[in-house]
């Protein structure tokens, strides 16, 4: 009895230490810490210039500012974590939907769906940022 219970206690470190080193690989394969920027698409006005401030200790400051609009800038912070190795997902210090977004390269995100789909259509090319 007491060599199945070392066994199962030596089981239970092996997988608590396996599934803790993937979730740090998982955070180390997108390297966000800086700033990203882009103007993205805008139903009522030319569109919403957009900045994100990743930083490495997983918070975040999202600002925009709505072109011709009238409408007054916005800081919003947040906290960001990486999801299934690709997708980055941002939830707010503030009630509001969760934004999903893809690093395609070291100097590109990209918006995606709230079901975490990639954006299609004319308007795809308008939902990046770029790093600065």
């Amino acid at each position: 009895m007491k060599n199945v219970v070392s066994v199962l206690v030596v089981s239970l470190l092996f997988v608590t230490m396996v599934s803790c080193s993937s979730v740090s690989k998982n955070e180390e394969s997108i390297e966000l810490d800086g700033k990203y920027v882009g103007v993205l698409p805008c139903a009522s006005c030319p569109g919403i210039e957009t900045t994100f401030n990743f930083s490495a200790n997983g918070t975040l400051l999202k600002s925009t500012n709505y072109i011709d609009n009238g409408v007054v800038d916005v800081d919003l912070p947040g906290y960001w974590h990486v999801e299934d190795d690709s997708i980055i997902c941002i939830s707010w210090q503030v009630k509001a939907p969760m934004e999903y977004y893809k690093q395609t390269s070291d100097s590109t995100i990209v918006m995606l769906s709230s079901d975490k789909s990639e954006i299609t259509g004319e308007l795809a090319p308008f939902y990046v940022l770029r790093k600065q």
